[in-house]
């Protein structure tokens, strides 16, 4: 009987492993899926007041997927840490999207991700992993705005901290301003804020902009924030621990990121205006300089990124309005404005409307990225609104 016994809990715990199995498969299959949408986790790192506390009510963020861009063109992590090997992969990545570091918020946030164009130049204006721990082959995601610089990839803040403790090359000003403050867990590095000029340290550690000047930084094994205050540092901290609300909690905006990612686009501009993204003064438009085409309507938000797929690259396109009716309406402006300009436009479009969003790939020649003379002129007038 006890035999017995043994063996009826035996097959129970068997049916038991084969019956979760398949849940826990199902359940690591979600996390994955979830974890390739970078640009709705990147949107976490923003307060919900990224965009609209620009001087002029309207404002953008930039974002860019690294990992992506590996994915795409077939480059490869660097294999070790030394600086010829990170400076010839962060030159892949900008061989690659050639939209990188051309347009932002500021150039400060981009010299704070490692990704920077004069640094790979003149050997200068950008941070350097000796100095804060960390580097471009460290990135896997970045998401810029007027409040600051949030990063996605694998950090090491221990690291970060011991070479910011170390002191390393600073001058006496570094060394002076310096102070650590511990908010929410994360420790806070900061050489004071706002915009501090010693052009006698021009380049030194820790040297995060091309005049020596030290912004607040924070490290944590997932993320870095990078600002020119300390409380725009604890803003975005706070957006991501779901402490304030991010712009991820906006349903305007998860949405344009969803979009993207449906597109393939692996770097992107957001905005709730075209005439944010300095595009074109609406102001000044002329009745020919809209051509006969209808214009859209407003539109809530838009996104604007780039991808590349076997027809080559592309203009991906998302507008967001209230409501399927009127995204479905918008949707045959959209297309006629595209039709428009055929003979000097696009080589080939792909529109159509998912939920309360128009989706649009459009394939123009001679574009070389999204921000290329060729391109713009077309999504100026396209992307045009009453």
């Amino acid at each position: 009987m006890k035999l017995r016994r043994r063996y009826h809990y035996w097959w129970l715990w068997i049916g038991c492993v084969l019956l979760v199995l398949p849940m826990l498969a199902g359940c690591s299959g979600n996390t994955q899926q979830n974890n390739q949408d970078t640009f709705l986790e990147l949107l976490k790192l923003q307060p919900d007041t990224a965009i609209t506390t620009a001087d002029t009510g309207h404002a953008y963020i930039v974002m860019n997927d690294f990992a992506k861009v590996r994915d795409e063109y077939g480059i490869s992590l660097p294999s070790s840490n030394d600086e010829s090997d990170i400076e010839n992969y962060t030159m892949s990545i900008f061989n690659a999207d050639h939209s990188l570091g051309t347009a932002g918020p500021g150039y400060d946030y981009t010299w704070g991700s490692g990704f920077n164009i004069a640094y790979l130049q003149l050997h200068t204006y950008s941070i350097r992993s000796n100095n804060v721990g960390y580097g471009p082959n460290n990135v896997n995601a970045s998401i810029e705005s007027e409040t600051g610089l949030g990063l996605i990839g694998k950090f090491d803040p221990q690291a970060a901290q011991t070479d910011f403790n170390g002191q390393i090359g600073w001058s006496k000003w570094a060394k002076d301003d310096f102070a650590t403050e511990n908010y929410q867990n994360v420790t806070i590095n900061s050489w004071g804020d706002g915009t501090a000029v010693h052009l006698l340290d021009t380049s030194s550690p820790p040297d995060t902009d091309e005049l020596g000047r030290a912004h607040p930084l924070a490290v944590t094994p997932a993320n870095v924030y990078f600002s020119d205050t300390t409380v725009n540092i604890k803003s975005m901290i706070d957006a991501n621990m779901g402490k304030s609300t991010s712009m991820a909690d906006d349903p305007k905006y998860t949405s344009i990121a969803k979009g993207l990612t449906e597109l393939g686009a692996y770097s992107a501009i957001i905005s709730n205006d075209i005439s944010s993204l300095g595009l074109v003064d609406m102001s000044s438009l002329k009745a020919s300089d809209t051509g006969t085409a209808p214009l859209l309507q407003p539109y809530l938000a838009l996104g604007s990124g780039e991808g590349k797929d076997d027809n080559g690259l592309y203009l991906a396109l998302v507008l967001v309005y209230n409501n399927n009716k009127s995204a479905t309406a918008n949707e045959e402006i959209l297309k006629a404005r595209i039709d428009q300009l055929k003979g000097t436009g696009t080589l080939d479009s792909q529109i159509s409307v998912e939920d309360n969003m128009i989706l649009g790939k459009l394939y123009v020649p001679g574009m070389t990225n999204r921000m290329s003379a060729d391109t713009w002129p077309f999504e100026n007038t396209v992307l045009l609104h009453q």
